[in-house]
């Protein structure tokens, strides 16, 4: 029995992967996350959070969770943006590999968004739960040595000091660990554990330019066959995301002023170069470059 897992990154279309995508694609079984008040519980995938964070790590507790949603003539595929936590990525991936006694072959997927957007999109989702406003320059960690401890961080405008002793609250700002979004690093990571035919990378600009052709490399490398489909296009979901999208064209307006973008462009330059080249996309044409 096959298992796939997409786990991230968060803001590089994972809602419209898992509402418009993942579900549509004949000979998958789609296990969630799913969305929506009707949804049961269990399908929006809960115990994905225990599963990063937990000490006592059980595979055998997960195994049996996920095998009760699996088929067996199909390819399982699950998805979670939660899998993919700065500083916790080796950790998680060394925990699905021991799921490899309830499945005989396991597949990782993972989408990914030009840097300087997806750092941007992530900094005004952040800023929301904070009372203070803050740049987004000044939340930026290069180094990668601090880390929120999300989920157990909380809005700082409803949580006592002695509840939350994330570094957010000590610092009034989320923030954002910059070297997690190297994604050649997380390429060589997945690679080592599951081998490079077992990993595969959804360039979320092209969800948004040449939908057909990644959908098709997607079906391909799940070992289904490609149907045509509804989908819906990437630019509505994004239009009618919660009303974040005129903020976000706004402030980058305003940074594409300043030196941000060229600035985490020259930061991820030479991983982007290489990873562009394995995977054979035109990262220069996309805007990483």
């Amino acid at each position: 029995m096959e298992l796939a897992i997409h786990i991230g990154y968060a803001k590089s279309a994972t809602t419209y992967l898992q509402t418009k995508i993942f579900d549509k694609i004949k000979g998958v079984n789609y296990i969630g996350r799913r969305y929506g008040e009707n949804i049961p519980n269990d399908k929006k995938l809960p115990w994905v959070y225990n599963f990063v964070f937990e000490k006592d790590f059980n595979a055998s507790f997960y195994e049996k969770a996920l095998l009760k949603h699996c088929e067996f003539n199909e390819v399982n595929l699950i998805s979670h943006e939660v899998f993919l936590r700065p500083n916790y990525e080796w950790v998680m991936l060394k925990r699905i590999k021991k799921l490899s006694g309830a499945f005989n072959n396991i597949k990782i997927i993972f989408s990914i968004r030009n840097q300087a957007e997806i750092i941007l999109s992530r900094y005004i989702h952040d800023k929301n739960g904070f009372s203070e406003k803050y740049d987004l320059i000044d939340s930026l960690d290069f180094e990668g040595t601090t880390s929120c401890s999300w989920p157990v961080c909380h809005d700082t405008k409803k949580v006592n000091s002695s509840q939350n002793k994330c570094i957010c609250k000590k610092l009034g700002k989320k923030v954002i660990n910059v070297p997690h979004y190297d994604y050649l690093r997380l390429w060589c990571l997945t690679n080592n554990l599951f081998n490079e035919k077992n990993v595969h990378i959804i360039v979320s600009e092209n969800l948004r330019f040449n939908l057909k052709a990644e959908f098709e490399n997607l079906c391909h490398f799940l070992g289904v066959r490609a149907q045509n489909s509804e989908f819906g296009t990437l630019e509505t979901e994004l239009v009618n995301s919660n009303g974040q999208q005129q903020k976000y064209i706004n402030l980058k307006e305003q940074l594409l002023r300043s030196k941000f973008f060229f600035e985490i462009k020259q930061y991820f330059k030479s991983s982007n170069l290489v990873l562009s080249s394995l995977i054979e996309n035109n990262f220069k044409k996309l805007g990483y470059l």
